[in-house]
């Protein structure tokens, strides 16, 4: 049996549906209130009229990161986790919650996990653990060199995956994967990359200098099973299908849409204005990082990843933000 965390988010739902398509039996953790209806729509989307039967096949306990004794009782019988629970957000907001959400709830999973002998626990982590490089290319190994101050998220995914390789030092298989920006349908509460889709469709005419990778949801589903499957363990995998200008990116979502791509760059420091005039009047404030990855050249290495799985053809950016367009537009009824 396997065990998953953050099944009723956006790659979680995309685990479960391809851990349930190869007929593993799953159980997955949730929050009590919280509401597994976004990943029903993910397996009514990926599989149609099969979807509601494939879904149903999913075992869903009720528990809490902060209770390892709950953990541990719904980790029962459990050959495997996968632990992809967190709060992702890029803004300043409710540090504490999402730092201990993170750091805490992952420190609980592996001392259940190793309290009850199950080895192999794959870890949900991001680039953002990493001392991402700018002007060029960041590698798995840029995680030693990392640097606090950074928005909460950074620091959180960072502490969580040092929890992770904590415990590997005292026993468990780990694999850990980092995806760059995950692209694809998803209609949940936290948008994510949906919001690309939304700003393009305001007619928006600017855009930013920045350069960022990108991975479809699909494959960083598909590649952490692929991993745990072939027991390529102890390792860090950065998943990333291209890097690519945010220009591009925005323009190509644009035309998708019937709209005009954007005409004007803003630079840097006409961003770092807009932050600042947006944080003196809005509750929802934008960080320093988020501005520095609108405006600056971050490239991420895939040859780790595709070595290791013999050539992994990753969804181009092209075809995924087709997709995408396509899920927002019949969404809208358009």
């Amino acid at each position: 049996m396997v065990f998953v965390t953050g099944g009723t988010g956006f790659v979680g739902s995309y685990l479960l549906a391809a851990l349930v398509s190869r007929g593993r039996q799953v159980r997955a953790l949730k929050r009590a209130g919280s509401t597994t209806a976004y990943c029903e729509g993910i397996f009514n989307y990926k599989f149609g009229a099969e979807g509601a039967a494939l879904f149903s096949k999913i075992n869903w306990v009720e528990g809490d990161l902060f209770d390892i004794y709950a953990l541990e009782n719904a980790m029962d019988g459990a050959g495997e986790i996968y632990h992809c629970a967190a709060i992702v957000s890029l803004r300043d907001e409710n540090p504490g919650e999402i730092i201990r959400t993170s750091e805490k709830g992952t420190a609980n999973m592996v001392n259940a996990a190793l309290s009850k002998g199950i080895a192999n626990f794959c870890f949900t982590s991001s680039v953002a653990a990493l001392a991402e490089q700018e002007g060029s290319e960041t590698t798995e190994e840029h995680f030693k060199d990392f640097t606090f101050g950074k928005a909460p998220y950074f620091t959180a995914k960072h502490l969580a995956e040092a929890q992770v390789w904590r415990g590997n030092a005292e026993g468990l298989n780990v694999v850990v994967v980092a995806p760059t920006i995950v692209l694809g349908p998803w209609n949940g509460k936290n948008k994510g990359s949906m919001e690309l889709i939304s700003t393009a469709d305001k007619n928006s005419k600017f855009y930013t200098g920045g350069t960022m990778g990108y991975v479809h949801v699909a494959d960083v589903a598909e590649v952490m099973i692929r991993l745990m499957d072939n027991k390529l363990y102890n390792e860090r995998y950065i998943l990333n299908s291209e890097n690519v200008l945010y220009r591009d990116v925005i323009s190509q979502i644009a035309t998708n849409l019937g709209k005009q791509p954007p005409r004007f760059r803003l630079s840097r420091t006409a961003l770092r204005l807009l932050r600042l005039l947006n944080n003196a009047v809005n509750k929802r404030k934008i960080s320093r990082i988020t501005i520095a990855h609108a405006a600056g050249d971050y490239r991420y290495s895939n040859r780790k990843i595709k070595q290791a799985l013999g050539g992994f053809n990753f969804v181009p950016v092209k075809a995924a933000l087709e997709e995408q367009v396509k899920f927002y537009l019949n969404e809208k009824g358009r």
